[in-house]
Order: C-alpha cells, then structure tokens, then sequence
C-alpha cells in the first residue's frame, strides 16, 4: 500500500509539473506575439541602400516639365533592360531634367514619363548607389511615383524603385532587378529580388530581404 501512495504521489507530482511547463510556454507564446504585432517595423533590411526624396513625390504632384527640361517628346517606355516599363499608349510626355531624388542634395539628370492613363510618373537613370556592406555599384534605377487619380488606386505618393545590378553587385548572384516598394513617406516597406509586371506597372517582390522588429 505504501508502495502504490509513494508511486500515486509521483504521478500526481509529475502531473502537476507537465501542467505548470505546458502554461508557461503557452504563456510565452502568447506574450512573444503580442509584442511582435505591438512593435513598430524597422525601416527594411535592404541589400541595396536608397530612399526616394522629397523632391520625387513633389514631381509626381506636380508631374510637368520644369523651365529648364531639355529632350520634350511623347514616348511610350521609358528605362533600360530588367528596369523598363512599356506603357499602354505611346503619348505620354517624357522630358529630362535634373532632380534630388535621395534629398542628399545634388540634383542628377533624370529621364522622366508621365504615364497620361494611369496618372504614374516614372523616373529614370544611370545611378551609383550604395551596398549593405557598404560597396559601390553602377546600377540602371527605375523610379514610379503614384499620382493623383491613379489608376492602380494607390496612396498618392507612394510607389516602388527598381535597380537592375549586374551579376556579382552588391551580392547579388546574377545580373538581377533589385527594388522596394516605398510608403507617401518615402520609407521602404518591403524590398527584395523583383520583377516589373508590363501589364500592371507594379513591381512584385520575388525574393524578400530579412524585416526586422524593434
């Protein structure tokens, strides 16, 4: 008898145990995931280091030659290889000028379309950017800007970039279009190894870099 109350003691002992764990990692759980849903997103973990600036949202709002353009034409695509866009129509203004599209500043000539059936203002430009780790590279920079009455039905303002990099370039493994979507704000929201869909305009992340949580 007193061998069958010792092993019922351990039982129950081990029992209440077994409960005590099971709560506590239910507890955690639940405590780990509030706090990720709670905490604000840092700014995207991007391989390739560039922001839009003010001047390229204030261009979209505004989306007309300055006095000083140079090349006025209509066009119906605009940028080179991975990052080029095909409009639906061939009668778009296009125009080259210069523009701060960082903010750091210095203003850099840039290609620019103003897409008259979806109200987007594509940008673009042979660019040096900045790498990660910290590497320069010469990259072929696609810049849309949503615009007021945008078709796509997107924030005015917001929009994505899109480098194409050739093979070996800040790390990636072959020649690849490289880009993020970016908020009115200007900040990067999701970035990653894309593609541009020629029927929607939009850039789809293939390949997403790490989002980290504060």
């Amino acid at each position: 008898m007193k061998y069958i109350s010792r092993f019922g003691l351990s039982l129950t002992i081990a029992l209440l145990v077994l409960f005590a764990l099971s709560v506590f990692a239910q507890t955690r759980s639940q405590s780990q995931s509030q706090s990720q849903s709670t905490s604000p997103a840092r700014a995207t973990d991007s391989n390739v280091q560039f922001k839009p600036g003010p001047a390229v949202k204030a261009k979209a709002a505004s989306p007309a030659p300055s006095p000083n353009a140079e090349q006025k034409t209509k066009k119906g695509s605009i940028g080179e290889g991975k990052a080029m866009i095909t409009t639906r129509g061939a009668n778009n203004d296009f125009w080259v000028e210069q523009i701060d599209l960082d903010g750091n500043g210095q203003k850099t000539e840039t290609q620019m379309l103003w897409d008259n059936a979806d109200k987007a203002l594509f940008m673009y430009g042979d660019r040096t950017l900045t790498c990660k780790n910290g590497d320069m590279a010469m990259a072929n920079l696609l810049i849309a800007v949503y615009g007021n009455g945008n078709t796509a039905k997107k924030p005015v303002g917001s929009g994505w970039w899109a480098a194409g990099l050739e093979e070996g370039k800040c790390a990636v493994k072959t020649d690849t279009l490289y880009g993020c979507k970016f908020d009115q704000k200007g900040n990067n929201t999701s970035c990653g190894v894309a593609e541009l869909d020629q029927s929607t305009h939009e850039l789809t992340i293939v390949e997403a870099t790490t989002t980290e949580i504060r």
